[in-house]
């Protein structure tokens, strides 16, 4: 758990100095230790949904390991050699903008390595620019001990690395050499232990966060790749798939990442302060091989531990009978019509989740059309409510209304309807496993008042429905606006969901009074 020269019993003030939030404050918070767990915070006292817990900047941040092309400088996608401006040191970078901020960026660190190194540079021309480009595995670790005897690499080094765990993994080490050896040919002091540990701490205490590169011209988010951030007070939450607090960061560089945590519902005095290291959305399945890969345990949590959750959310069709599939409290499948044995179902659902996670990160299948034709492939396979579905029709909820030729204005009856549906699909599956404050629910709170509103608008005016019924219905759709506010309130007013916020702010009341003027 715990690799040469860090003490779990370390003093951590100055973990806990990294908190920002209020210096002269009394903290939330206590930091607390078991042989098992390690170091976990619980609360020191009552907090209350949406309060504040704890504020820090990321203590250190690079390219994911085995991540698509990116550039070094303000971390967009590269997506071929000719669009790119090689930096000096051999680096791709995105622009002229970026490449004359390179020396006072945290490229830098590599960049100077790099250029008294010729030997080693980059070959961009051989680079895989459609999906992982190897050569970005050894930046995270060459701006760590480009940092080695600062402040920043003592506190790094604190951290857990179950390094011994990662060592009795098969190929674990050998998946690393190439990184090892260019990395001993630029610093050639540093041993192979000192490397293996490095990664161990990035694996275990790691988080994974998309830059904000804002939005386009059509006022849709620009898709950036997920980039590594570590952060001390922030990795000693206990993780949960349900847990009891959310995260607001302000994904841009020159903020340092700034992340805050904050309640999501009431924690009691005592209690486990959690976070979670995974896509809730992910199945059952899916969350538990990812935790066990990727963190090193077992996730034994209540939402892990009940493999229905009561919308179908990790389950199959039956080949045979095309009843469902559903997946066993043991993490095996039964058919619930032919009652038979399904092998096959992990693997099934497994490779299913890889497919959805190569269309949300390819730029170009961001299309409604994409998205739709994924579902419609598979709804033989899985069932309707699969969370592999409802994770694509989060996002999809925001295509219609947005993508060119599903603006709002644009939109035909049928469009409407299916935003309407597949919003309130994934409202349902949202309210059994992402309980209390939620952006998720607040995004699809936004957009299910839209379409409620322009439907039943359409139908009032050619005489469809009756005024009572329509008033009804903007009723809920009002509520839905209100309820979208209350889950958006804390989020950066520079994110995607910020901006919505501040739009939905700006709707309340010319909605509220047209409600009462019918």
């Amino acid at each position: 758990m715990f690799h040469v020269s860090c003490d779990p019993h370390d003093p951590l003030e100055d973990f806990l100095a990294r908190d920002i939030l209020d210096p002269g404050s009394e903290r939330s918070y206590r930091i607390k230790f078991d042989s098992k767990e390690g170091r976990y915070l619980v609360a020191s006292k009552d907090i209350e949904p949406g309060e504040d817990i704890l504020t820090e900047e990321a203590l250190f941040w690079s390219p994911r390991y085995s991540t698509r092309p990116l550039c070094l400088v303000c971390y967009g996608y590269l997506y071929n050699k000719e669009s790119c401006y090689i930096c000096e040191c051999g680096w791709p970078l995105c622009s002229e903008e970026c490449l004359e901020s390179a020396k006072t960026s945290d490229h830098v660190l590599e960049c100077s390595l790099y250029t008294s190194h010729s030997q080693l540079r980059p070959d961009v021309h051989a680079f895989n620019f459609l999906g992982v480009e190897p050569s970005y595995d050894v930046v995270g670790p060459v701006r760590l001990l480009s940092k080695k005897g600062s402040s920043k690499w003592y506190m790094t080094w604190k951290l857990m690395s179950h390094l011994e765990d990662w060592k009795k993994i098969p190929g674990w080490i050998e998946a690393h050499h190439s990184v090892m050896k260019e990395l001993k040919a630029l610093f050639t002091e540093t041993t192979d232990e000192e490397i293996l540990t490095i990664f161990g701490i990035f694996y275990t205490n790691d988080f994974g966060v998309r830059v904000n590169a804002g939005v386009d011209g059509n006022g849709n988010p620009v898709l950036c790749p997920k980039i590594r951030q570590l952060y001390t007070l922030t990795s000693l939450l206990s993780h949960d798939c349900e847990p009891n607090t959310f995260r607001v960061i302000n994904s841009k560089v020159d903020k340092k990442f700034r992340l805050e945590v904050k309640a999501k519902r009431r924690i009691s005095k005592g209690e486990k302060i959690t976070g979670t290291y995974v896509d809730v959305f992910a199945p059952t399945i899916v969350r538990k091989k990812v935790l066990k890969e990727s963190k090193l345990f077992d996730c034994t949590c209540k939402r892990c531990s009940e493999a229905q959750d009561g919308v179908g959310g990790s389950d199959l069709v039956c080949p045979k009978c095309q009843n469902y599939v559903v997946c066993q409290k043991d993490l095996t499948y039964i058919c619930s019509g032919c009652k038979e044995p399904y092998p096959e179902g992990p693997k099934k659902l497994l490779k299913y989740y890889g497919d959805l996670e190569e269309i949300l990160e390819d730029p170009e299948s961001c299309t409604v059309q994409a998205y739709e034709s994924f579902i419609s492939t598979r709804k033989k396979e899985l069932h309707p409510h699969n969370l592999i579905f409802i994770r694509l029709m989060y996002s999809l909820s925001g295509f219609y209304g947005r993508l060119s030729g599903y603006e709002m204005p644009v939109m035909t009856e049928k469009m409407l309807r299916r935003k309407w549906e597949i919003g309130e699909v994934v409202m349902k599956a949202l309210e059994t496993f992402d309980l209390g404050i939620s952006s998720y629910k607040g995004m699809i709170d936004y957009e299910l008042h839209m379409p409620m509103i322009m439907l039943t608008k359409m139908e009032l005016d050619a005489g469809y429905v009756e005024y009572d019924k329509a008033k009804d219905i903007f009723q809920k759709a009002l509520t839905h606006l209100k309820a979208s506010l209350s889950h958006l309130q804390y989020e950066n007013p520079m994110s995607f969901e910020g901006q919505i916020y501040a739009g939905a702010s700006l709707s309340l009341v010319p909605l509220d009074s047209f409600i009462s003027q019918i």
